[in-house]
């Protein structure tokens, strides 16, 4: 948690000059070492789609969001799956790079079976990472919403890029 505290600093300047780049590093020092927080934060920061107000001054990259989305679904973060699926969605449709975002797309899809498969009370394993994560109890209420309103839409996802598949194999 410590190194996401630097990293805040450096983004925000406080007892430091501002410096984007040393901030970035940290937070992925502390993703390598398992910190679902400095994943989630991110994917946040390069999701060209759904970035926070302090990550405006960084590149967008939703290659570097979608590894990071992932990685959140393979530690059972289920707003990982669905922020994966949606990026994905949006990259398929815009035809870049189809075949390699196909195929995460399905990994994501099997992450998500599995972790439906195993996850017997979804909603108390969602309120544990969050706690984990040290969001507020406000941020937990958000990420909720936005989990609830992305699982909503995963099944048109599925669907839409089951039709795009199709196609690219015709």
């Amino acid at each position: 948690m410590s190194l996401l505290a630097i990293a805040r600093h450096y983004f925000e300047g406080l007892g430091t000059n501002k410096n984007i780049k040393k901030g970035t590093n940290l937070y992925e020092q502390a993703a390598k070492i398992g910190n679902l927080r400095a994943m989630f934060e991110l994917a946040h920061m390069f999701d060209e789609y759904n970035s926070f107000e302090r990550y405006n001054m960084v590149k967008k990259n939703n290659d570097l969001a979608i590894k990071y989305y992932i990685q959140l679904a393979k530690n059972n973060y289920i707003f990982g799956h669905y922020a994966a699926m949606q990026i994905l969605r949006e990259e398929i449709k815009k035809y870049r790079n189809v075949k390699k975002n196909i195929k995460k797309f399905n990994l994501v899809i099997r992450l998500l079976k599995k972790y439906k498969d195993n996850i017997q009370k979804i909603d108390e394993e969602f309120e544990s990472k969050c706690a984990k994560m040290n969001f507020t109890r406000e941020q937990i209420i958000k990420q909720r919403k936005n989990y609830n309103d992305l699982r909503d839409k995963s099944l048109v996802y599925i669907d839409e890029i089951k039709e795009i598949s199709l196609k690219e194999n015709e």
